[in-house]
């Protein structure tokens, strides 16, 4: 008699708890069990020990129970027993608990009902401290054979972790336990970066002679611009006056000159982080123009350039980089600053925590060092 004959009998044909999983493990820490050096035909199985030549896989010591079972395999004219999520075979145990041996964290599994009469109808997932002490526990309900991602990033936090063990349950019958499941995944998935998203503030949305303060969006960006004087409605205003600065094509921002502040800053502030900006610039006399990067009011970075002369205007772009901000401060030594085609970009956000039904086929990604660099053309 075969083992998983053995096991039938025992048990009465009803009770196989079928764990399995994704198919490489070595990058991920994702343990398949499609890769054993005694790997039993599809149409059999073998004990996991008998199938590994031993009871360690990865790291992780699987109790005496288990077993390794191919995709076609039928038992008492149920076919297949058992189905994983991917890959041709499952691990399987007996009717009773079993029992994984490891301190790595497991963040998830996929789990189902075993294709057998008695099937359970919710597993239980409870990581284990020393002297066997239960430190938390996760129950999900099963109602497919096709199975489902078990989160358990919740351990993530736990400390001492010496094991797990998985019960199946089923309130209708005691006895029914079986369950099948797939893809341990032990290593923290993590999201890959978000894409920088980019927004350009042209103004040509905006009225002609409407003042600051006011907010502008783009791309999912806002950003709202204000001064110091726009209680006194005499902070910047958008125009589109050729007369007054010929270079810039459409609509600007421009600050026109006040008794009470002829080199008035202008205030930019953003609901996200951003890492690059560029601005067009000009002004009607010689001077500089001047980027102030802010992150929570706090100053982080400064670029500062000089206007090329072109057709009676100092103009020129300014581009800066390399430091995380959410506001900027914008001035020039000069007066009548105009500023267009403000272009910003977010910067790429990375999750180092797990919600792991999306994320087990994902690869791991880094933060990068932004080192701060300066251009200006």
């Amino acid at each position: 008699m075969n083992y998983s004959a053995r096991i039938a009998a025992s048990l009465g044909l009803a009770a196989f708890i079928l764990l399995s999983h994704s198919a490489a493990h070595a990058a991920d820490d994702v343990i398949t069990f499609d890769n054993f050096a005694n790997q039993p035909l599809r149409t059999g199985g073998n004990s996991l020990s008998g199938a590994n030549n031993g009871p360690i896989f990865d790291g992780v010591a699987f109790s005496e129970n288990s077993a390794v079972f191919g995709d076609n395999v039928t038992i008492g004219g149920y076919s297949p027993v058992a189905t994983p999520h991917s890959g041709n075979y499952s691990f399987a145990t007996a009717n009773q608990s079993t029992t994984l041996t490891t301190t790595k964290t497991l963040y998830g599994l996929y789990l189902g009902q075993i294709n057998f009469a008695a099937a359970a109808t919710s597993v239980t997932v409870s990581a284990l401290g020393a002297g066997g002490v239960t430190l938390a526990s996760k129950t999900d309900t099963l109602t497919s054979t096709t199975q489902s991602f078990f989160d358990t990033s919740n351990f993530a936090s736990l400390t001492g972790i010496t094991g797990y063990t998985l019960v199946g349950s089923n309130p209708n019958d005691p006895n029914a336990r079986g369950f099948v499941g797939d893809d341990f995944t032990f290593s923290p998935p993590v999201v890959p970066p978000v894409p920088s998203i980019t927004g350009t503030f042209d103004f040509e949305g905006n009225t002609v002679g409407q003042r600051t303060a006011f907010t502008d969006t783009s791309n999912g960006i806002n950003a709202t611009f204000s001064s110091a004087l726009d209680r006194y409605r005499d902070g910047y205003i958008v125009l589109n006056d050729t007369s007054i600065f010929n270079t810039l094509n459409g609509k600007y921002l421009i600050y026109q000159g006040s008794t009470f502040s002829p080199r008035l800053p202008l205030s930019v502030a953003f609901d996200h982080t951003l890492g690059t900006v560029s601005v067009s610039y000009a002004f009607s006399d010689p001077g500089t123009f001047t980027i102030q990067e802010l992150l929570n009011g706090q100053i982080v970075g400064t670029a500062t350039a000089a206007g090329t002369l072109q057709n009676g205007v100092y103009q020129g772009k300014l581009f800066t980089g390399g430091v995380v901000f959410d506001s900027l401060s914008l001035s020039s030594t000069a007066s009548n600053l105009a500023i267009d085609n403000l272009t910003v970009s977010t910067v790429p956000e990375v999750s180092t925590t797990v919600s792991l039904g999306l994320l087990l086929s994902l690869g791991l990604s880094s933060l990068l060092l932004h080192t701060r660099r300066r251009h200006v053309s």
